[in-house]
């Protein structure tokens, strides 16, 4: 498996948004889909529920060989947007 590296934009956002790197590890394991924007960078969406409410946990990422790098991570609840 490749390893997964934050950036500092990423971390920054996590805190914000209060999303825990337990959670976007797991969805890098286990997305539900994942779409390519550029070569190396990829938009990958995990379907979960929040107070009885389903959500997309969209993680923004860029693979190599070696490493995931997560540029940024976000929540939104627009399902028809990104499904």
């Amino acid at each position: 498996m490749n390893n997964i590296v934050f950036t500092d934009h990423a971390y920054y956002q996590m805190k914000e948004r209060k999303i825990s790197e337990k959670s976007i590890i797991a969805a890098l394991n286990n997305p539900d889909r994942i779409k390519s924007q550029t070569n190396q960078r990829k938009q990958l969406i995990k379907l979960f529920q929040r107070n009885k409410r389903k959500y997309f946990l969209v993680v923004i990422y860029e693979e190599n060989r070696q490493v995931k790098k997560v540029v940024t991570v976000f929540v939104t609840s627009k399902i028809k947007k990104y499904f």
